[in-house]
């Protein structure tokens, strides 16, 4: 199982979601396997409002061809909200694909 530590601020420095001093069992970020084709791996992720989508599914990969390279991406996990959710956006971009650099 791999776990997820994450940190999101905003362009203004603003904290966003920081699950860094959670316990590994309260991360809301956990991961246990790899796709079928062995070319990313699976990870499930939950923000602070579940009620408005904010879960769903994490993929992480590396290509070959660039190593120092991590790519992301998440899908939100369902279309039904159960609370109030004006103006939300998820925790994670959705259907956007993120490259990290290794530095």
């Amino acid at each position: 199982m791999l776990v997820g530590r994450v940190k999101i601020t905003n362009a203004n420095g603003v904290v966003e979601y920081d699950n860094f001093t959670k316990p590994d069992t309260e991360t809301k970020f956990t991961g246990f396997n790899f796709q079928k084709d062995l070319k990313a791996y699976l990870k499930d992720f939950s923000g602070d409002k579940s009620g408005c989508i904010d879960y769903g599914f994490f993929y992480m990969w590396i290509k070959p061809e660039t190593p120092t390279q991590l790519g992301v991406n998440f899908h939100p996990d369902n279309d039904i909200v159960t609370q109030n959710c004006s103006n939300f956006q998820t925790t994670l971009p959705d259907n956007k694909i993120i490259h990290l650099t290794k530095q």
